[in-house]
């Protein structure tokens, strides 16, 4: 069985002649119970904020890594109207990969989240 904060998925989005490398990661221990938003960010300090979720916001049609797609990808940019709001991205069958804004203290299925971070590997 895999512990969730072993989770490390990277995947590359491009725009223009700009490449970026991400990672998506999980931070749950070993038999963890979900764990709030805020904890959630808290473990991941380096999740990524406005300017590289703008990128990936201008990247949504690109198919980052199909091993993406079971999870929802949360980031560190908060949302302007509301400072609980992060944004969030997920993979829908149809229409590809989403962005959406999600208030952090309703992210309860910490298993399901992985947070980007930029992969500086």
């Amino acid at each position: 069985m895999n512990v969730h904060k072993d989770i490390c998925i990277r995947f590359v989005a491009m725009k223009g002649g700009e490449t970026r490398r991400f990672k998506a990661v999980g931070f749950l221990k070993e038999g963890e119970s979900p764990v709030d938003g805020d904890e959630m960010l808290r473990r991941v300090p380096k999740a990524i904020g406005e300017e590289d979720s703008n990128f990936l916001d201008e990247c949504v049609d690109q198919d980052w890594s199909e091993a993406l797609w079971p999870y929802f990808l949360v980031t560190a940019r908060r949302c302007p109207d509301d400072p609980r709001g992060v944004r969030c991205f997920f993979w829908n069958d149809i229409l590809g990969w989403l962005q959406v804004w999600c208030i952090i203290d309703c992210i309860s299925e910490s298993e399901e989240c992985l947070v980007v971070c930029l992969d500086d590997a």
